[in-house]
């Protein structure tokens, strides 16, 4: 690659050239295009390309490769576009062409003659995902690095939880794995295969099971707790808080208040000052 000081060769029409030369070395006897850009007084940014010829060498003007999506080739030399191989060049007429200019290699490849290797290969990147979530069989095919917080959210269709931080350190995301709370942007989907989820839409539904549903709704005690201390402001962290606060209680069912703050030092809110948080957990456990 060359560059050229814009300063050496001004034109004498009031454009420079930006010395923006990008030069390609030669590969199987084709001289590769050369890329100008120029900026002129009287027009905006303009690019053009142009095909050097060396000795003994074909110029790539004579045909135009299929992946850059411009079919003018296949149309002069009378073929067909969407039968034409994938490294197949097209040969043309030199003196019909028009010049390439650089808009022609945004122009969308058709159908037709993009490679099947690759539809190939994304389709092999899916793998099958099964689980149960709140109860209800799902299964979905998914990337091998999706978190298990964005298939929640975006394939089972449950945004109640949270994506706050992305780094682990919030716990808006915390749901429960068979049973035990984990932050579910550090578990991929594939990981949680075959297993029980439950989230926060989910949790009220396990208190009616086991007949500990409590409030004129029915909810989780520790959800009804949460709402009669008033242990949120804007409510961003409440569902995470929630399922990490009933998990902690499931291992002390009778903490203390300095066990509940250690217990909940992986949920972070921004509004409360914790002190109604810690609250409402200690009124379940002394509920309990």
């Amino acid at each position: 690659r060359s560059f050229v000081d814009p300063r050496a060769s001004p034109a004498a029409s009031g454009s420079t050239d930006c010395g923006l030369v990008g030069r390609y070395p030669e590969k199987n006897g084709l001289a590769k295009p050369t890329v100008h850009r120029s900026i002129s007084n009287a027009s905006p940014i303009s690019m053009n390309l142009s095909w050097p010829t060396s000795p003994g060498a074909p110029s790539e003007r004579n045909g135009i490769h299929r992946r850059m999506g411009n079919t003018v080739g296949c149309a002069e030399a009378g073929q067909d576009p969407t039968t034409v191989g994938t490294d197949e060049l097209l040969e043309g007429s030199d003196s019909a062409r028009p010049p390439l200019m650089w808009h022609d290699l945004l122009r969308p490849v058709p159908a037709g003659l993009r490679p099947n290797r690759l539809d190939q290969q994304m389709e092999e990147s899916f793998v099958d995902v099964s689980m149960n979530v709140n109860g209800q069989s799902q299964s979905h095919d998914v990337e091998p690095r999706t978190l298990l917080v964005h298939h929640i959210r975006e394939n089972v269709g449950l945004t109640g939880t949270n994506i706050g931080c992305d780094t682990s350190s919030c716990g808006a995301c915390t749901v429960h794995l068979d049973g035990l709370s984990v932050k579910s942007c550090t578990v991929l989907a594939a990981q949680a295969v075959g297993s029980e989820i439950t989230t926060i839409e989910g949790l009220a539904d396990t208190a009616q099971a086991d007949g500990s549903a409590t409030g004129d709704q029915n909810w989780h005690p520790m959800q009804e707790a949460f709402q009669q201390c008033h242990a949120l402001q804007c409510g961003y962290c409440t569902p995470g808080m929630v399922m990490a606060a009933t998990s902690f209680l499931k291992e002390n069912p009778n903490p203390t208040e300095a066990e509940v703050r250690e217990g909940l030092e992986g949920n972070l809110c921004r509004c409360t000052g914790y002190h109604n948080i810690v609250k409402a957990v200690l009124s379940v456990a002394g509920e309990s």
